[in-house]
């Protein structure tokens, strides 16, 4: 079942085409969607749907990644179970924004969701612990970010995994949106770029996001360098108190030669701002 994507242009027109012969895909092939010309004669059904509000479907309140997507997602996956033509038996497979919005359904169970297949999606090692503490008070809702430096005087790699621990109040509110991003600065202090999300340029080479009401830990899956949440209850913020929260940040690679800096990156809004690549324009 794919869920939105449609019309992409050529493979060839993308500068990662992965070695795929595009000669081997058919017309009807949806982009990072199964080719039903491969899998129908194997005895599958393809199901190719527009989320509400966007492209050929109905609805003024598009809800591209929310929650109201993944409920719109659980009643088509128990529609089509229903059809003549199904068993009752509804997978997943998928790739990049595809495989996030499963992620989304996939937690809520649909009874007749048996499997899914995520192939690649951004998300939900090396440990950074600073030596020392410090305490801001930090307007989130403005484009402000905090920002920290650590300078290394030898050579350093950070593989894997990594995580920031903050201690937070918010005096107004009872919940935070929390993103946090590592750059790697330079010995004359300029940033320097990395890939990130696939196919955006020019930005941090980790970040990560918390909606600080999602705090719950799951303590057995949790290790030291990788808090784990299931995302199954809600904890709401005393604005009196102040809480210690674990922020994990993807996955990633860096190496800073002497003089290089570490900089961590905080704030209440997005720390990246692109504009749409070619991978997004779809028809």
């Amino acid at each position: 079942m794919s869920y939105g994507k449609h019309h992409p242009p050529p493979i060839q027109a993308f500068p990662f085409d992965t070695g795929v012969d595009a000669s081997r895909l058919s017309k009807y092939t949806v982009f990072e969607a199964p080719d039903p010309v491969l899998w129908c004669p194997r005895g599958y059904a393809i199901i190719v749907t527009d989320p509400r509000g966007c492209w050929n479907s109905e609805g003024e309140d598009a809800s591209f990644q929310t929650p109201v997507e993944g409920a719109d997602e659980y009643d088509l996956i128990e529609w089509a179970a229903k059809l003549e033509c199904c068993t009752g038996d509804i997978g997943l497979s998928r790739v990049s924004y595809l495989v996030q919005s499963q992620w989304m359904v996939a937690q809520m169970r649909p009874p007749s969701l048996k499997a899914i297949v995520a192939w690649e999606g951004w998300c939900d090692g090396t440990t950074t612990k600073p030596t020392a503490k410090a305490s801001l008070k930090y307007d989130s809702e403005s484009d402000d970010r905090l920002k920290f430096n650590f300078k290394f005087n030898k050579e350093t790699a950070m593989v894997g995994y990594s995580k920031l621990r903050l201690a937070i109040q918010t005096p107004d509110n009872d919940d935070a949106d929390i993103f946090v991003a590592l750059r790697k600065l330079d010995d004359e202090g300029e940033q320097v770029t990395f890939t990130y999300f696939t196919v955006y340029e020019h930005g941090p080479f980790a970040q990560g996001c918390l909606r600080a009401s999602h705090r719950a830990l799951d303590e057995k899956r949790s290790k030291d360098y990788q808090p784990w949440r299931n995302h199954d209850k809600l904890e709401p913020l005393d604005p009196k108190k102040v809480y210690e929260i674990d922020i994990e940040f993807l996955a990633a690679t860096a190496r800073f030669l002497p003089g290089e800096s570490l900089q961590i990156v905080i704030g209440g809004t997005d720390i990246t701002k692109c504009k749409p690549s070619l991978v997004q324009k779809h028809g």
